[in-house]
C-alpha cells in the first residue's frame, strides 16, 4: 500500500512523517526513511529529534540503493553500479580490435589522434565514463529501447540518431556479456523482471524526493503493493494542474494550431495560470502526475497558504493557488532582492553586511534572526569559484559563522592536494613547477624539522633543474648529452655535496658535476636527493607498467602512505577518505589491465568526487551550499548566488551521444529543467526573505552582464521590475553613512574614514613638497587641497642606541635615480637583485643581460694575467658553472652565444691594455661581509653615515672596480655607447652617473674626499674605451648629495614618471640653462615615454611604469634639479681614450 502526503511546506511533512514513527509499537523498532541527499538527511534527522525528542533507530537511505535492496530480498539479481559499467566498458573499448563492423565508428573516435597507446587509452576512459552515465539513464528511462536492442531490433531506425543507436547497441550488448546474467542486472528492469513475490516487508518511508525516473515509478508501484510506503511530497500547487504545460509545450502547440488555422484554442494566451508554474514545473507536474497515478488520486493533503503580507508570500500563495501573482504595494518590501553586483566579493562582501542587517536589525523582535535560519546557496557550477572569496570575506566580516555541507575535499584538503599531485607527476615532464609542488608541500616536509618551502625552492634553484627524470627522458633533443636540467644531476650533486668539500668538479659518466656544499646537520639538503631519487624511480615504474586496476589501487595507496607525513586528527580521517576512494577502482576490474595513463585519470575523478564539510552541517552559523542539494529544506533568508546569464539554468551539452535527445519521454527532466525546478523549490522554502544576486559586469572587459532568466521571469510575472541595488565597485564607497553596514564590513568601514580624510589620496601623491600636480587635479573646495599643504611625517626615529640603523645599498641609490619607480619598489619589496623564477619550467633559451655581464666579468679578471689563449677555456668552465645553476642556455644555443661572448672580451683586453703593467684591480665594499671567493679583491670598509634629520642612515653595498691608479672601472656589453647620437651620448651620461654615484659614496667616507677622478668604460667600440672625467668633490659635499637623494627615496611611494633618460637629454638646461626649463624637462619627459619605449622604467618589479603620470613641470625640474645638479656640477668631460 502507498500512502501519499503532499504539501508545499516541507515542515509539514516532516510533521506527518514525525506522527507516523510516533504511532510505531516499538520505539526501538528501525525505521528507514528514502531521502534524496545528505543535508536532506541532516535535516529530516534534526527535525524529528526536535518533534520526538530522540532521533533513534533511523536508517536513512537513497532510492536506488533502497529499491536494489528490497528487490535482492526478493532474489532478484544485482543490478551493476556505475563504476561497474564504466570498468567493463573500458575494458571492451581497450581490447577493441579489426571486428565487428557495427563498431567501427567507435574505432575510428579512438584512433582519431593517431596510434598512440596513452592517446587512445584517454579517449576510451573519457568515453566509457560518458557512456556508463548514458547507459544507467537508459536503464532508468528507455526500459523499452534495451528491450529492443536485446532482440535486435532497433527502435530509432530511420532517424538521425540510428547510426549512434546501432555502435552504443553493440556496446551495451558486449558489457552485458562480460557478466553473469543469474548474479548481475546491467538495468533495473532486468532486475524487476527477475525479482520473486515477498509475502511481507516493513514499511518505508520516501521523503522529500522531487522527481524520478520511469522506471521507479514501475519500482515503487512493485514494492508498494507488498509493504506499506509512505511517500511525502512537495507539490508546490493544491490545485490540480496536470494540464498545465510547460512554455514549450505552448510553444510547440501554438505552432501546431496555426498551422491548422486555429486560434488559441486551449486559452494558452490567457493570464488565468500561473507564469512560474508553467515556466519552471514540468518535472514537479509529471511527478505529480506520477504519484497520483500510483495511488488512484488518493492522497493526504497539509497545504499551507503564505497570505498576501509581503511580495514573497504573494508570489508563493499564487503558485500554490495557480493563480497570476499581483504584487500591488508590495512590490518594494524587501523580501525579494535583486543584488547585481560588480564582482564576486563585491557579492560576498555584500551579502555578509546583509546578514549582519538581519541578525543586529532582528534582535529587538520577537522573533530574531539566528545564524542557523539564513541559507547562502551558490550555483552549483560557480561553487569553487566563490568558496575561497566567501571564507576570506566571512572572516573579515568579524568571523561571521557558517558551515557547509557539500564542498569539494580536493579544494579544501591538503590531504587530498597532494595525493593528486603525486598521482598528476609520473605522467608529467618531471618539471621544476611539478615536483616543487610536492617537495615544497607541508605534508612532505614534514619530515624534516629544518625544512620551509622557501629553501626548497632556492635549492632547486642553484641546481639548475627544469626538466626531466635523467638524462633519458632528453634522447633526441639538443640536451642529449649535457648532462644537465634534469633531476638526476640536482640528486649526484647533492650527493656530492654531502660528503666532500670545496670547490671543483667531478666527472661522472662523462659529465662534469660540481658538488652542492650541504652541512652535515642539513636534514632537508642530505634528504632531499633521496626523496627525489624515490619519486623518479615510482614515476618510471609507474610510466611503464600495466596492471588491473584494482592492482593500480594498492600502488596509489603505497604511493600516498609513503610520501604524505599526516599526524592524529582531521588529517589522518582524510587520508583514510582519500585511501577508500581509490580503493574503489577495483569496482572496474574487468580483466584488462590498463596503463598509468587510464589508472590516474580514474584514481583522479575518484578523489574529485569526494564531498567535505565545514563545521556540523546545518548545525550554527550560516549554511552555505550549493543549490541543488539543499532545494527543498526551508530557511527563513536565502540568498542564491551567481544567478548571472549563460550560468543559470545550466545548458545542455549538445555531443550526440545521448539517445534520449532523439524524443523525450515522461519522467525525463534535462539539466536546463532541472535547475528551473530547483529554483522554483528553493524559491517556495523562503519563508521570510529571498535575495538573488549576480556578477552584473564582465570582469575581464568591464561590460555589462545581465541577470538570468529566472530573475527577468520573476518580473514578467509579476508584472512590474523589482528594485535593484547595485553594489559599489569599491567596497567603502557606500559605508560612510551606514552604521550597520559599517560594522559588518570592519575593513571596509576603515577604508572609507581613510577617503574621507584623504589619506589613500595623500599616500598616491608623487612628492608632498612638490603637490601642485595633485593640487591641479582638484576643484578649489575640495576639502583635500588641504590636506596636501600638510608638513610629511617625519621618518621614525630609533628607540634607542642599540637599534639597527637604516640601510641603503649603493645599488639602490642607483636605482633609484636611473627610475624613481622601480628603485623605490625594489628598496620596498627588497628586491636588491633580478628575480629568479623557482618554478621555472624551461631552460633558458637565452641569457639574461644580468648573468651575461656577471661571467663575463668573471671571465675577463680570471684572463687578466693570461694570454688570450687561455680566455676560451676559462670561458667554458664559467659558463659550465652557469649553465649548472640552470642560468645558462646549453648546446646549440650556447654556441651561438660563444662568439659574440669572445667578441666582447677581446675588446675588453684591448681596453685594459692600455693601463700601465701592474694595475691592480680592487674594490671598496661598505659594512657587509667580504664575498668570498671573488677574483677582485675587496677591501672592507665601515658603512658611510649619512646624516638625515635627527639621525643617520648607513649606505652599504660595493663600488665599481677600482685601480691602483686613482681611476674607477667597469665593463659593458651594451651597444649603444657607440656613435655620436643623442642615444649614444644619454647612455654615455647614465654610466657617467653610475660612476658619479660610487665618486660620491667614495667621498663621503672619506677615502677619496676632493680627488679627481677618471672613470674607464671598456666596451665593444673600437674607437677605445671610454673615459669619464669627474671633479674633486669634498666630503661635507658629497654627504649633503646623498642625504638629499636618501630623503627624496624614503620619501615614497613615487608614483610619478621620471627616468634619468628625460633629464639627461636635457643636459643643456644644467649646463647652459633655458629659456623655459619647466616645459623642456616636461617634452623630455614626454619623448622618452612615447618614443624611448619608457628608458629605465622598464626594468623592475612595477609593471607598465610608463603609463604613470608625469611630475607637474616645475616639480618635474625641481626634483631633476635636487637628484641630477651636482652631478653635472662634477662632470668634466666625457671622451673615446685615443
Amino acid at each position: 500500500m502507498i500512502r501519499l502526503v503532499y504539501s508545499n511546506r516541507t515542515e509539514h511533512l516532516v510533521r506527518a512523517l514525525a506522527a507516523r514513527i510516533a504511532e510505531r509499537a516499538d520505539p526501538l523498532d528501525a525505521v528507514t526513511i528514502v531521502v534524496p541527499n545528505r543535508p536532506m538527511e541532516r535535516w529530516v534527522e534534526m527535525q524529528l529529534a526536535s518533534r520526538l525528542g530522540i532521533a533513534a533507530n533511523l536508517r536513512f537511505v537513497r532510492l536506488e540503493r533502497f529499491v536494489s535492496e528490497r528487490l535482492a530480498r526478493e532474489g532478484a539479481p544485482k543490478v551493476l553500479e556505475g563504476a561497474a559499467i564504466e570498468g567493463r566498458l573500458l575494458a571492451t573499448l581497450l581490447e577493441l580490435g579489426a571486428g565487428d563492423p557495427e563498431l567501427e565508428p567507435v574505432r575510428s573516435y579512438l584512433r582519431a589522434a593517431g596510434d598512440d597507446g596513452d592517446a587512445i587509452s584517454r579517449r576510451a576512459v573519457q568515453l566509457a565514463r560518458r557512456l556508463a552515465r548514458s547507459f544507467e539513464e537508459y536503464g532508468f528511462s528507455r526500459a523499452k529501447m534495451i528491450e529492443a536492442w536485446s532482440k535486435g531490433a532497433l527502435e530509432l531506425e530511420g532517424t538521425s540518431f540510428a547510426a549512434t543507436e546501432r555502435w552504443q547497441r553493440a556496446l551495451f550488448l558486449a558489457v552485458r556479456g562480460r557478466g553473469d546474467a543469474q548474479l548481475e542486472a546491467m538495468t533495473l528492469a532486468d532486475a524487476l523482471s527477475a525479482a520473486a513475490p515477498e509475502s511481507a516487508a516493513s514499511e518505508a518511508h520516501v521523503f522529500g524526493v522531487s522527481y524520478v525516473a520511469r522506471i521507479f515509478q514501475q519500482a515503487i508501484a512493485a514494492l508498494g503493493a507488498k509493504t506499506a510506503l509512505h511517500v511525502y511530497a512537495l507539490n508546490p500547487c493544491e490545485e490540480f494542474w496536470e494540464d498545465a504545460i510547460s512554455d514549450a509545450e505552448a510553444r510547440r502547440a501554438k505552432r501546431r494550431a496555426r498551422a491548422r488555422g486555429e486560434h488559441d484554442p486551449y486559452a494558452l494566451e490567457s493570464d488565468v495560470d500561473n507564469a512560474l508554474l508553467r515556466a519552471w514545473g514540468r518535472p514537479g507536474r509529471e511527478h505529480v502526475a506520477m504519484l497520483d497515478e500510483l495511488t488512484g488520486f488518493d492522497a493526504h493533503a497539509s497545504f499551507d497558504d503564505p497570505g498576501d503580507a509581503t511580495l514573497l508570500s504573494r508570489i508563493q500563495s499564487a503558485i500554490l493557488r495557480r493563480a497570476p501573482i499581483e504584487a500591488g504595494e508590495t512590490i518594494a518590501d524587501g523580501s525579494v532582492q535583486l543584488l547585481a553586483c560588480p564582482s564576486i566579493r563585491r557579492e560576498l562582501e555584500t551579502v555578509a553586511t546583509e546578514i549582519w542587517s538581519l541578525i543586529d536589525g532582528s534582535q529587538a523582535s520577537e522573533r530574531p534572526y539566528r545564524f542557523h535560519e539564513i541559507a547562502v546557496l551558490v550555483n552549483g557550477p560557480d561553487r569553487d569559484r566563490y568558496l575561497p572569496h566567501l571564507e576570506a570575506v566571512f572572516a573579515e566580516a568579524h568571523d561571521l559563522p557558517w558551515n557547509a555541507a557539500d564542498l569539494a575535499l580536493a579544494a579544501r584538503s591538503r590531504v587530498a592536494d597532494c595525493a593528486l599531485r603525486l598521482i598528476d607527476l609520473p605522467a608529467s615532464s618531471f618539471t621544476r613547477a611539478a615536483l616543487l609542488e610536492i617537495l615544497a608541500h607541508p605534508l612532505v616536509l614534514a619530515r624534516w624539522s629544518d625544512a620551509d618551502p622557501a629553501r626548497v625552492a632556492a635549492l632547486c634553484d642553484r641546481l639548475g633543474v627544469f626538466h626531466g627524470i635523467d638524462a633519458r627522458d632528453h634522447r633526441g633533443t639538443y640536451l642529449e648529452g649535457s648532462g644537465l636540467v634534469h633531476w638526476d644531476q640536482a640528486v649526484r650533486r647533492l650527493a656530492l655535496g654531502v660528503v666532500m668539500e670545496g670547490g671543483g668538479s667531478f666527472d661522472i659518466d662523462a659529465v662534469p658535476l660540481a658538488p652542492e656544499p650541504i652541512a652535515g646537520s642539513d636534514e632537508l639538503g642530505g634528504g632531499l636527493g633521496l626523496l627525489v631519487r624515490s619519486l623518479a624511480s615510482d614515476a618510471r615504474f609507474a610510466r611503464g607498467a600495466a596492471m588491473l586496476p584494482s592492482e593500480w589501487a594498492r600502488f596509489f595507496e603505497a604511493l600516498l602512505r609513503s610520501y604524505l607525513v599526516v599526524g592524529e586528527g582531521p588529517e589522518e580521517s582524510e587520508l583514510r577518505r582519500c585511501l577508500t576512494a581509490l580503493a574503489e577502482l577495483a569496482k572496474r576490474d574487468a580483466g584488462v589491465r590498463v596503463g598509468y595513463s587510464v589508472a590516474a585519470e580514474l584514481a583522479r575523478a575518484e578523489l574529485e568526487s569526494l564531498p567535505a564539510a565545514r563545521g556540523v552541517p546545518l548545525g550554527d552559523g550560516v549554511v552555505v551550499a550549493s543549490l541543488l542539494p539543499m532545494r527543498a529544506i526551508p530557511f527563513r533568508a536565502i540568498f542564491v548566488l551567481g544567478l548571472g546569464e549563460g550560468r543559470f539554468p545550466a545548458r545542455e551539452l549538445e555531443t550526440g551521444l545521448d539517445l534520449r535527445a532523439a524524443g523525450r519521454k515522461p519522467g525525463d527532466v534535462s539539466i536546463d529543467e532541472r535547475d528551473r525546478y530547483t529554483f522554483l523549490e528553493t524559491l517556495l522554502c523562503a519563508r521570510d526573505r529571498l535575495v538573488l544576486s549576480w556578477i552584473a559586469r564582465d570582469e575581464q572587459s568591464g561590460e555589462a552582464r545581465q541577470p538570468s532568466s529566472v530573475v527577468s521571469a520573476i518580473e514578467e510575472a509579476i508584472g512590474a521590475p523589482v528594485p535593484r541595488r547595485t553594489p559599489t565597485l569599491r567596497r567603502h564607497d557606500e559605508l560612510a553613512d551606514d552604521a550597520i553596514r559599517a560594522h559588518a564590513l570592519p575593513a571596509a568601514a576603515d577604508e572609507a574614514r581613510a577617503r574621507i580624510e584623504g589619506a589613500p589620496h595623500r599616500r598616491a601623491l608623487a612628492d608632498a613638497r612638490f603637490p601642485e600636480a595633485a593640487l591641479a587635479l582638484l576643484p578649489e573646495s575640495d576639502p583635500r587641497r588641504a590636506l596636501l599643504a600638510m608638513p610629511r611625517v617625519p621618518p621614525r626615529a630609533r628607540d634607542s642606541e642599540d637599534e639597527p640603523r637604516e640601510r641603503v645599498s649603493i645599488e639602490a641609490i642607483r636605482r633609484f635615480l636611473e627610475c624613481p619607480i622601480q628603485g623605490h619598489a625594489r628598496l620596498v619589496i627588497g628586491q636588491d637583485q633580478d628575480d629568479v623564477d623557482a618554478a621555472a619550467e624551461d631552460e633558458p633559451f637565452e641569457v639574461a643581460r644580468t648573468e651575461r655581464d656577471r661571467v663575463l666579468e668573471e671571465v675577463f679578471l680570471a684572463a687578466l694575467e693570461r694570454d688570450d689563449a687561455e680566455i676560451d677555456a676559462i670561458y667554458r668552465t664559467r659558463i659550465a658553472q652557469s649553465a649548472a645553476r640552470g642560468a645558462w642556455p646549453i648546446g646549440v644555443l650556447a654556441t651561438l652565444r660563444r662568439e659574440e661572448d669572445r667578441r666582447d672580451l677581446l675588446a675588453w683586453r684591448r681596453g685594459y691594455a692600455r693601463f700601465p703593467a701592474g694595475t691592480r684591480i680592487h674594490r671598496v665594499r661598505f659594512g657587509a661581509t667580504v664575498a668570498r671567493g671573488e677574483v677582485v679583491i675587496e677591501r672592507p670598509h665601515e658603512p658611510v653615515l649619512v646624516p638625515l634629520g635627527s639621525d643617520h642612515v648607513e649606505v652599504i653595498g660595493a663600488t665599481r672596480w677600482l685601480l691602483s691608479t686613482g681611476d674607477s672601472l667597469r665593463t659593458t656589453t651594451s651597444t649603444r655607447l657607440e656613435g655620436q647620437g643623442e642615444r649614444a651620448r644619454v647612455e654615455q651620461l647614465r654610466y657617467a652617473l653610475r660612476a658619479f654615484v660610487d665618486h660620491a659614496v667614495l667621498a663621503a667616507s672619506g677615502i677619496s674626499s676632493g680627488n679627481t677622478r677618471r672613470a674607464w668604460v671598456l666596451d665593444r667600440c673600437d674607437g677605445g674605451p671610454l673615459v669619464v672625467q669627474l671633479a674633486p668633490m669634498r666630503k661635507e659635499a658629497a654627504a649633503r648629495w646623498l642625504a638629499g637623494v636618501l630623503d627624496d627615496l624614503r620619501e615614497g611611494p613615487h608614483g610619478v614618471f621620471l627616468p634619468c633618460e628625460a633629464v639627461l637629454r636635457s643636459e643643456a638646461l644644467f649646463t647652459r640653462g633655458h629659456d623655459h626649463p619647466s616645459e623642456e624637462l616636461a617634452r623630455s619627459i614626454e619623448q622618452v615615454r612615447t618614443k624611448w619605449d619608457g628608458g629605465s622604467s622598464k626594468y623592475g618589479p612595477v609593471r607598465d611604469a610608463a603609463l604613470h603620470p608625469a611630475p607637474e613641470p616645475k616639480s618635474a625640474l625641481a626634483l631633476a634639479s635636487r637628484r641630477f645638479r651636482a652631478f653635472f656640477d662634477h662632470l668634466r668631460g666625457i671622451k673615446r681614450a685615443p
